[in-house]
């Protein structure tokens, strides 16, 4: 996963009250408006389909996001995946880099700000990023945390991307193998969120596997 150095800060936005249950379940079928698949430009793409079982992401050497933007910003004290992996493989810790970022699955809770990137800042910004930021049209990215599946790491380990102080990564699930897994996080205190973000990886390791994600759901702050 190709992560470049972002710098767009901002203040917290306002929580907005569109939501007035407890719970929301994320629909996982294409006719919702809500999702946006940008690519990394100078990456393969994974392919991404909605079928009767739930999302599926197919990896193939390739990498690339898919977001799901909410209605309203809201604030998410747990959120619970389930789902399976397909044809996984444990990916091996020596790559280039000091960390492998190959993992089957990050879900990430996208905080976003009120202020944009400047001209100047998007003249320096990656395309990917640009696309991005198309996502959220006169907003920034303030943080993305992200909980991932991690076939090395334990659950609880914690770290900041190496490539941007504003991605948090937490091992949720441990699994280096294929087989349903059970996420089910809470986030303590509630965080805010206008967006979900899923990643898997393949491109460094260049993996071939599958994730299907049959059910996801957000917990709300009372």
């Amino acid at each position: 996963m190709s992560l470049n150095k972002l710098q767009i800060m901002g203040q917290s936005p306002k929580i907005g009250h569109w939501f007035l249950w407890a719970s929301f379940m994320i629909p996982l079928h294409p006719q919702s408006p809500q999702w946006h698949m940008p690519s990394f430009s100078h990456l393969k793409r994974n392919s991404v389909v909605f079928t009767p079982s739930g999302l599926r992401i197919n990896v193939d050497n390739s990498s690339s996001p898919v977001f799901y933007k909410l209605p309203q910003i809201i604030e998410v004290k747990k959120l619970k995946a389930r789902g399976q992996l397909f044809d996984y493989q444990s990916v091996s810790s020596e790559t280039n880099s000091e960390e492998p970022d190959d993992l089957p699955l990050r879900i990430g809770l996208v905080e976003t700000s009120e202020q944009p990137p400047s001209w100047l800042q998007k003249l320096f910004l990656p395309q990917w990023i640009k696309d991005i930021f198309e996502v959220f049209p006169g907003r920034g990215i303030k943080k993305v945390r992200f909980l991932t599946l991690n076939p090395n790491k334990s659950v609880g380990y914690f770290r900041v991307h190496p490539k941007s102080d504003l991605l948090e990564e937490t091992v949720a699930v441990k699994q280096s193998h294929s087989g349903p897994f059970n996420l089910d996080y809470n986030f303590d205190p509630p965080t805010t969120t206008e967006a979900l973000w899923f990643q898997s990886d393949g491109d460094d390791s260049h993996s071939r596997f599958s994730v299907l994600i049959q059910e996801l759901s957000l917990e709300l702050k009372d």
